[in-house]
């Protein structure tokens, strides 16, 4: 989302979407770029505030509204979940693949022997109950390219700390895909969907405990993996 600017008289603009600042910009006038993915589904207020000489000013804020991003659509030739095994299948050259299926032990690189620096793959399947808006969630240091039924998605930059990124989907059976390189941690998780969720943030100390943490929601094909 672009919006330009123009303030008489002001030293910089600061953007705020409830109180968290999603852009800003030097001088009296120019535009700024907002990512929709940073200000959350549904109806927000952006409020510019410019800093001048005699203090900050507001300016009339601004009300958009944030549609739901385009939906994946469950391939037709997805195999049925009961055909399906727990768990994502982790493979790299030279290693035999393994089958992460228990997200209360953190699955980490090390499980699997892959060795930093080493490029791995991340294979399976996973259950959309409805037409609706969903999360994944995943901690991870490097850089991860993931495919859903084959489309690019994109993730935040990694970080050590849990990312959250949304996900529209139809309801059905859809294919997870991705691919990274082992950094010095090679601790890498990764959720979906509220049976997958881990968010300290709303639960509090306790939420760090396994007997919060449930076991993946994550599927394979036995005898198809990569």
């Amino acid at each position: 989302m672009r919006l330009e600017f123009s303030a008489p008289g002001a030293k910089s603009v600061r953007f705020l979407c409830n109180s968290r600042q999603v852009a800003s910009a030097e001088g009296a006038r120019g535009e700024v770029v907002i990512d929709a993915a940073d200000l959350g589904l549904g109806v927000c207020r952006i409020c510019p505030i410019a800093s001048t000489t005699l203090g900050p000013v507001q300016g009339k804020p601004l009300q958009v509204e944030i549609l739901p991003p385009t939906m994946f659509k469950a391939p037709a030739d997805a195999p049925p979940l009961s055909t399906l095994s727990p768990g994502l299948v982790l493979s790299a050259n030279g290693h035999s693949p393994y089958v992460i299926t228990d997200m209360a032990k953190i699955p980490s690189l090390d499980a699997a022997k892959i060795e930093k620096g080493e490029p791995f793959e991340l294979d399976g399947y996973f259950e959309a109950p409805s037409d609706d808006v969903y999360q994944f969630q995943f901690m991870f240091t490097g850089k991860l390219k993931v495919k859903i039924d084959g489309q690019d998605f994109p993730l935040p930059v990694a970080g050590d700390y849990w990312r959250l990124v949304p996900i529209s989907l139809a309801k059905g059976i859809h294919r997870f895909h991705a691919a990274g390189i082992a950094t010095n941690s090679r601790r890498l998780e990764f959720r979906f969907g509220g049976a997958g969720v881990r968010c300290p943030y709303v639960l509090g100390p306790k939420s760090d405990n396994a007997s919060n943490w449930p076991v993946s929601n994550f599927w394979h094909r036995v005898g198809h993996e990569p």
